[in-house]
């Protein structure tokens, strides 16, 4: 894929990911706002006279190269697309309704990681619960479409799971864990094995 010297490639506020077989070549004096992975390098042109701007998520499984006239905005996961539902991707600490946690209530959300991104064959869901209780592990599609469902016992301290998804396709997906009232969302890149 090649964008050529001065053109703006610009998501318009939506959720845009691009995923791109071989290199990906920007040209001097343009304007990218997207998500994009590659399966070899990423290369980005700058000059004094026609910088280039870069603005979300870059992921290359070789390099991503750029001249000193290119400003990066780098995006996170969770800037992918939006998760299911209006969940929130961090820090949110409500449950559907909107109320406040009480005490008593468990606590995950802080302690809340998914690794590796990208991930290949297995993501690895870490958090740690201040109770024991059971949970509801989603994955989902960018569409909101469920992927994969299971269930765990979850006890106090640290947790941990390891989920194959070896055949699932590339692509942005959702971890969503459901426990008691509250739902916690945590997104990751899906790549093919080279």
């Amino acid at each position: 894929m090649h964008i050529y010297k001065d053109n703006v490639f610009d998501d318009n506020g939506n959720s845009v990911v691009l995923y791109v077989g071989k290199k990906r070549d920007v040209d001097k004096g343009s304007y990218v706002s997207a998500n994009l992975y590659t399966q070899k390098d990423i290369n980005v042109d700058g000059k004094s006279d026609s910088p280039t701007t870069m603005t979300g998520l870059f992921i290359s499984m070789d390099k991503v190269k750029s001249d000193d006239h290119v400003t990066w905005y780098p995006g996170s996961v969770c800037d992918l697309a939006p998760a299911p539902d209006g969940a929130e991707c961090e820090g949110d600490d409500a449950d559907s309704d909107g109320d406040s946690k009480s005490r008593g209530d468990i606590s995950i959300d802080g302690s809340l990681q998914v690794y590796p991104i990208p991930a290949l064959d297995e993501v690895v869901i870490d958090f740690i619960s201040n109770r024991e209780s059971s949970a509801e592990m989603r994955l989902s599609n960018t569409l909101g479409g469920i992927s994969m469902q299971s269930w765990h016992e979850v006890k106090k301290g640290s947790n941990r799971v390891s989920i194959d998804i070896s055949d699932l396709e590339p692509g942005v997906y959702s971890v969503i864990l459901k426990v008691d009232r509250f739902r916690y969302v945590r997104k990751f890149l899906k790549v093919q094995t080279r």
